[in-house]
């Protein structure tokens, strides 16, 4: 439902002002982000398009698939220094759009950037009066659900759900220096034609056993320093062993923050992922993604164990206290290690699945 609302500020101020307000969109943002969950685990890219999705009707659309479809769930990517490499896809971000859309059955576009906040104010305005919901993309991306819109931009606001404010109203000041800093905004389009089940399954099989081995980041300029896959997770583990490399060499987002959470948490949607699918398979089948199944689970227990060894309570201090101490490195790069044979065991069953369907 959407609420719309207009209104006069009075006599001293005759600036009139319209309300509109997405109430489903509110709605499913609160469903697939209920308050006080953890998002530092989550991709908030991905949610939020989940979110405005629900919106329109698409509730089939959950953010597993997204991690999987975006290749996320069982792909790595190291660098230590580095953070932005495991922000990107492993297929390039023109090839994981199409892919996306297609399983979703419905279409998304990305606007370029606007000259300045004036334009990108009527961006969002014309896309929610068309009963859409709009993405806004940031460090942790926003879904805005609704606007107050007045002559003098003072009086100007959004509805915002995400970012790292709580939901509500976000002023004019706000929404500007969004502008300025990361301007962007996706929005749903119109339905599209859906990949078959029997078509996209076998693909994805196919390509989540290749995501686990590398990627084609390796191949993009800037990337080529990073390491990806399962030999990514080896990489990182080596550096947490050297005791010698201090937790300054590493990005902050390395200390068990979000560089870390966001990839292994990626394995328990992977999981879920393959047990949906497996009744629509042949019993062989079947079992080959129920065990590949149980592999990533055990994958999230060791990456836990990881974070239990070198990303203790008690905030920054007490995580580059521990590592400094050469004893929870150690136990830190066991865990990973650990991880990797998880996971390249999960990858070895996904394999046999694709070899028995023939993809």
């Amino acid at each position: 439902m959407t609420i719309l609302r207009s209104s006069r500020s009075g006599a001293a101020d005759p600036d009139a002002c319209r309300e509109v307000l997405l109430t489903q969109a509110v709605s499913a943002y609160h469903e697939v982000a209920p308050p006080g969950v953890d998002l530092n685990p989550v991709r908030t890219d991905l949610l939020c398009r989940v979110a405005c999705l629900h919106s329109l009707g698409r509730t089939h659309v959950g953010y597993d698939d997204l991690v999987v479809l975006a290749g996320y769930a069982t792909s790595f990517a190291y660098h230590p220094t580095l953070f932005s490499v495991m922000y990107q896809p492993p297929d390039s971000p023109e090839e994981t759009e199409r892919r996306v859309v297609a399983a979703i059955g419905y279409g998304w576009e990305w606007l370029p950037r606007a000259a300045d906040s004036e334009v990108a104010w009527q961006a969002v305005r014309d896309t929610l009066d068309s009963g859409r919901p709009v993405q806004a993309r940031w460090l942790d991306d926003y879904v805005f659900a609704g606007y107050r819109d007045a002559t003098h931009r003072t009086n100007r606001g959004v509805h915002s759900l995400g970012g790292w404010s709580e939901p509500g109203w976000m002023p004019w000041t706000a929404f500007d220096e969004w502008c300025k800093d990361s301007w962007r905004l996706g929005r749903p389009t119109a339905p599209v034609p859906q990949t078959p089940t029997e078509e996209l399954v076998p693909a994805l099989l196919r390509r989540m056993v290749e995501w686990s081995q590398g990627d084609g980041r390796a191949d993009v300029d800037w990337m080529r320093e990073g390491v990806f896959g399962n030999p990514g997770i080896l990489a990182y583990a080596d550096d947490v062993a050297d005791a010698a490399r201090p937790p300054e060499r590493f990005d902050p987002g390395w200390l068990c923050c979000h560089c870390v959470n966001r990839q292994s948490s990626g394995r328990a949607s992977a999981a879920r992922w393959l047990r949906r699918q497996a009744p629509l398979l042949t019993e062989s089948v079947r079992a080959c993604l129920c065990e590949a199944a149980d592999f990533y689970d055990k994958a999230c227990e060791a990456w836990l164990a990881f974070r239990a060894a070198l990303g203790p309570e008690g905030g920054k201090d007490a995580v580059t206290e521990a590592w400094r101490d050469a004893a929870s490195r150690a136990r830190g790069a066991i865990c990973l290690r650990r991880a990797a044979g998880y996971e390249r065991e999960a990858a070895g069953k996904l394999a046999q699945a694709v070899e028995a369907l023939g993809a």
